[in-house]
């Protein structure tokens, strides 16, 4: 019996070490050994020439931790608190360092050196956790390497100094945060633990990285390589630059090594190439062969020693960008439209609200599938409204001589506008326009468009009594049927509404684009000099813009104001917020006119399509911290018209009313020298009829100018209605306890808020979703987002133009010299100085106010008909859009001169 005991002992401990101590070259799993072994193992055992060796599984971790005592649940409660995070690590870290390893894996350990060969042998002991090397998650650099160990003891010290590593405050802060994201998006737990790899050092003349696609653009028909000398350590710490190639794949599985990268490497390195063109196309074959295997693109480390490669490392390139098209082949997505309209995230309540307006008019379905990859008109990404802007492209004419439209070719990316620009004839391929026009039979969507150009502007101004007054019945039942179940009804009223709206405004948007871009064509070919400042000038000083009426009234507001010394002293030493208590004891006079104001323009916001921003009626410190700052301006200088030859600096006088009324004696001037130019061509005096078409023209540039901007009122008063019906809805949602609050109810889609009422959505499964897109939102705010997407690739243009010089698009023509003023939300305007440069990323009716008090504007989005150009030029303000990066390459201060002729920025030192 004896001898059987011992048989039955010895199988035991055999089976201990092994389940402690497993082979490369053995068939392994991931939760036993971790992403990095496995992956090798995997190279090994197809051929490859991997690194051979032995791992230290999770299980010893296991045991090593059980004799410390402890329990791996309770040493990761309370990672994600960041206050106790350094002093838990370092109580971990103390007892794992105080605690001698079990006996049992000091010797599963020294059999398999022993077993190895390894006793005298400099090795690498790495580590190899259950995520690491993983596709989206790597925790590169979170945990210990150890190069060059040698002898039991030392192997046996770096295995625990790994383990050490797995609760470093970095290892703990990276996998809190991940916890954190899976939580958002659904998803249990990770496992948090690590095997330990110990492979023998290999005496390496050159190491690096392969990418197996560019890790940048995700293009996958080209191999990155960074190399250096020696040992890889360098690079992966950053400590030198590398020498960088590419390697092209070619047709039939062929590489073509392409010229060294120009980021050169150590100076010590230069004398001579680190790999000849058979070492590159070697490891290009590697590389290939384990994209096979793994069926992903892959980073992986190597070494050469000996002429021979050494595979160190191989896992899935985390994060990679989605293969990148050629611009005539990819979805070019655009957020210069949307930008001005939705200046910030996105609420996904507000979005399915307006998404369903929009895709009535935009979404060819059938086509769409067969010719855009199956892509909507508009989609969200970190946040943003991004329209898709290919099917308008697709749809382009040009013949030899003729022009694109300004306002499209405004929209898109300045390499695809010179693509296009470049090209002599366009015409719509046949099946793509014969796909649109069965779509629109199918669809019935001929029917939504008011397609009359000549009778538009008419049709809205007898479609405006219809709109006030249906939306004087839907307030009128929602009055009297509050209720969450009325409201949905009422929401479809307002929806039919919307409609409507949309079918006027979307062809008014067309016509003015139309006619204005006709009358600089006009202009082009009959007045020798200044055309562009000069139709700007046409279009400007218009009679009736509700926008300028708003700002007229601001500024009547402010004068009220400034006569009265109560007012004054309130307004001088009160935070805007804090005015309204005490408005009423200092001159009930300015209460009746500020309620006439916000009766008026309250429905109006900086976000005029985001359904939840904040009304002017709602909070009014926006409109009175506008009074206050134009209570605080001081006039200096003077002002010269655009055009006078002179340049502004300083401040400029704000008075609305005034200028409006030297815009208008201006632009009648301009008319009549511009007609008399015409008059002097060849034989019109005799037949005037290129006189008659430039009145013909200019006459509908002028009322389309007028109409698109009216139009925008009146929609933020349908917006302000659906915003108030939403919120009835929530406010019962949290009544009855089905959510948390109100408010929350915002990150729910319009569907998901009917399912949450007739309960065929559990409040708990609401709050999840809840919580994962506030957390998304806030980190939103936190990005940049790209203005331009080529599929799912951002595409990032370099600004045109030279090296000391920003460049944009000139809006609104003259020249001005000031400091900078970044602001990214008009509730900021109290920050702004008179005479200062405004820049930010868009701007909406909103902004307007603070136009009175600045000397220009640079904006990252924008058009020349987009709300802020139209303002800009009313009030003779040179202004820039379109200039990337402009918030964050600019900065506060900054003394800039910005040419709104040119779309110049000229930086001074």
């Amino acid at each position: 019996m004896v001898w059987l005991w011992r048989g039955i002992h010895g199988f035991m401990v055999m089976r201990e070490e092994q389940t402690i101590v497993r082979w490369l070259d053995e068939a392994i799993r991931v939760e036993e050994v971790g992403g990095k072994a496995a992956h090798l193992s995997v190279l090994l055992r197809k051929g490859l020439p991997a690194v051979p060796g032995f791992v230290v599984t999770t299980y010893a971790l296991d045991l090593f931790l059980e004799a410390c005592g402890l329990p791996l649940p309770s040493l990761l409660s309370g990672c994600g608190d960041p206050d106790s995070l350094a002093e838990r690590s370092e109580a971990i870290r103390a007892r794992m360092c105080a605690t001698p390893l079990p006996e049992a894996i000091v010797t599963a350990v020294e059999g398999a050196i022993e077993r190895a060969g390894f006793e005298e042998t400099p090795v690498a002991v790495r580590s190899s956790g259950i995520l690491e090397d993983a596709a989206a998650t790597s925790f590169a650099g979170q945990y210990d390497t150890l190069l060059g160990v040698t002898g039991k003891g030392a192997i046996l010290r770096a295995i625990r100094r790994c383990w050490r590593s797995l609760f470093s405050v970095r290892a703990l802060t990276y996998h809190a945060n991940l916890e954190e994201k899976r939580r958002e998006e659904g998803y249990h737990p990770s496992p948090f633990r690590m095997a330990v790899l110990v492979q023998r050092m290999i005496p390496a003349t050159v190491s690096g990285i392969l990418f197996t696609a560019n890790p940048k653009t995700g293009n996958r028909s080209e191999m990155l390589i960074d190399a250096v000398a020696g040992l890889g350590d360098r690079l992966v710490s950053g400590r030198v630059r590398p020498r960088s190639y590419r390697i092209r794949r070619g047709r039939f599985g062929r590489l073509h090594p392409l010229p060294l990268e120009a980021n050169g490497t150590d100076s010590g390195e230069e004398a001579e190439e680190l790999l000849q063109a058979r070492d590159l196309e070697a490891l290009g074959r590697l590389g290939l062969r384990i994209e096979r295997i793994f069926e992903v693109p892959q980073d992986i480390e190597w070494c050469l020693s000996a002429g021979r490669f050494h595979l160190l490392q191989a896992r899935p390139i985390t994060s990679l960008l989605s293969p990148p098209a050629t611009q005539e082949a990819a979805v070019i997505w655009t957020r210069r439209f949307s930008g001005e309209r939705w200046t910030q995230p996105v609420s996904p309540l507000g979005w399915s609200v307006m998404q369903r307006i929009l895709h009535h008019f935009t979404h060819f379905p059938r086509t769409s599938e067969r010719f855009l990859k199956g892509t909507m008109p508009t989609r969200i990404v970190g946040g943003h409204i991004y329209f898709n802007i290919t099917i308008l492209v697709r749809l382009l004419v040009k013949f030899p001589g003729s022009f694109l439209p300004e306002f499209l070719l405004e929209l898109l990316p300045a390499s695809e506008r010179k693509r296009l620009e470049g090209r002599r004839f366009l015409f719509p391929p046949i099946p793509f326009l014969w796909s649109m026009f069965v779509d629109a039979c199918r669809e019935g969507m001929w029917g939504r468009f008011d397609w009359n150009i000549l009778a538009n502007d008419r049709h809205w101004e007898a479609f405006i009594p219809e709109f006030e007054a249906r939306l004087s019945a839907i307030e009128a039942a929602f009055a009297q049927a509050p209720d969450a179940r009325s409201c949905l009804g009422h929401l479809e009223a307002t929806h039919a509404l919307a409609l409507d709206y949309i079918r006027i405004h979307l062809m008014s948007l067309a016509y003015s684009n139309l006619f204005y871009q006709g009358l600089g064509f006009l202009l082009r070919r009959w007045v020798r000099e200044r055309q562009d400042e000069r139709r700007a000038m046409l279009v400007s000083g218009l009679p009736g813009n509700m926008t300028v009426e708003m700002n007229k009234e601001l500024w009547r507001l402010s004068r009220m104001a400034a006569a009265s010394p109560g007012l004054r002293e309130l307004f001088r030493t009160t935070r805007p917020e804090r005015i309204p208590p005490h408005l009423a004891s200092v001159s009930p006079e300015f209460v009746e006119a500020l309620d006439r104001f916000l009766e008026r323009f309250g429905h109006r916001s900086h976000a005029s399509w985001e359904i939840f921003a904040p009304r002017w009626r709602e909070d009014p410190s926006f409109v009175l911290a506008i009074i206050q700052e134009y209570l605080n301006l001081e006039v200096e200088g003077e002002w010269f018209p655009s055009g006078a030859g002179k340049q502004r600096e300083g401040t400029a006088p704000i008075d609305p009313i005034a200028r409006e009324r030297e815009m208008r004696l201006q632009r009648e001037e301009v008319t009549r020298s511009i007609e008399a130019e015409i008059a002097r061509l060849p034989m019109e005096r005799l037949f005037p009829l290129r006189t008659w078409i430039f009145r013909r023209v200019l006459g509908y540039a002028q009322r389309y100018m007028a109409t698109r901007e009216n139009q925008r009122f009146y929609f933020d008063k349908l917006v302000f209605l659906k915003k108030h019906l939403l919120q009835a809805i929530l406010e019962e949602l949290a009544a009855r306890d089905l959510l948390e609050d109100s408010r929350a109810g915002s990150f729910l889609a319009l569907q998901e808020v009917s399912d949450l009422l007739e309960g065929r959505l559990e409040p708990r499964e609401a709050a999840r979703r809840i919580a994962a897109r506030r957390a998304e939102y806030e980190r939103d705010r936190r990005r940049e987002a790209p203005v331009f997407l080529l599929d799912d690739v951002p595409l990032h243009e370099p600004p045109e133009g030279a090296k000391a010089t920003l460049m944009g698009l000139g809006v609104s023509p003259g020249r001005f010299t000031g400091r900078v003023k970044i602001l990214f939300d008009p509730s900021e305007a109290r920050r702004l100085t008179a005479g200062e440069i405004l820049v930010t990323r868009a701007t909406d009716p909103g902004w307007t106010p603070i136009f009175l008090k600045i000397g220009g504007i640079v904006m990252e989005l924008g058009s020349l008909l987009s709300h802020g150009a139209v303002v800009a030029r009313e009030y003779r303000l040179p202004a820039v859009v379109n200039v990337p990066g402009a918030t964050t390459r600019l900065r506060d201060g900054q003394l800039i001169t910005i040419d709104g002729s040119s779309g110049s920025i000229f930086l001074h030192s």
